[in-house]
């Protein structure tokens, strides 16, 4: 997750979050790139965090959050 590209963003807008966290910029968040979103926020729990994240956004299960779902 790049800081500087994501100041200022609007973490309730879905788009915003992709754009801010999409480090390979294919338009579409891995594992990686949100467990990575979640330790620049400091999480206490970023791999947890991360399997919530998945668990409630990743709708048809391929292994992306898209912002289609």
């Amino acid at each position: 997750m790049d800081v500087e590209r994501c100041k200022g963003v609007n973490f309730s807008r879905d788009k915003e979050v992709i754009k801010c966290c999409d480090a390979n910029n294919d338009g579409r968040l891995s594992w990686e790139e949100v467990k990575a979103g979640f330790r620049e926020l400091q999480s206490r729990w970023p791999a947890y965090r991360t399997q919530r994240a998945f668990h409630i956004a990743d709708k048809d299960g391929d292994g992306y959050i898209t912002e289609s779902e």
